[in-house]
């Protein structure tokens, strides 16, 4: 009986592992983040709060978007968001606790099951007053 010679499969069990390893990994998450909202526009305004609202994305990343994330800084401030667990659901949000007098900007993004998305243009500065 001929022995078969091991070393010759060797390269082609490397290749198979490694094709394996491609495919899986591939398939982790078959979606991307969505793309970025409509820049926000002010639609009321207090002496410590503000609606905005803004339009979907264009796409969402071939996965429903979960929520949305809003960005708010103060003049000459840094980007603060609302948290990762607590997504909001709609277009149109009011954003309380803002400090009066002041003057804020916002951006959104979107989240899908593959994550969050870039930001939106940013609304330009509005003046928090009642």
């Amino acid at each position: 009986m001929k022995k078969i010679n091991r070393n010759f499969f060797k390269p082609f069990m490397f290749i198979c592992v490694g094709l394996m390893a491609v495919m899986l990994m591939g398939a982790a998450n078959p979606y991307d983040p969505p793309g970025a909202p409509g820049k926000p526009e002010m639609v009321d305004v207090g002496n410590d709060w503000c609606t905005i609202k803004f339009t979907p994305p264009t796409s969402d990343g071939g996965s429903p978007i979960q929520g949305y994330r809003i960005g708010w800084r103060y003049k000459g401030g840094t980007w603060n968001t609302t948290p990762a667990d607590k997504l909001l659901p709609g277009y149109k949000v009011t954003i309380t606790g803002l400090r009066e007098g002041s003057e804020v900007e916002f951006r959104v993004s979107a989240v899908n099951k593959a994550g969050e998305g870039p930001p939106s243009d940013a609304s330009g500065f509005f003046y928090i007053k009642d």
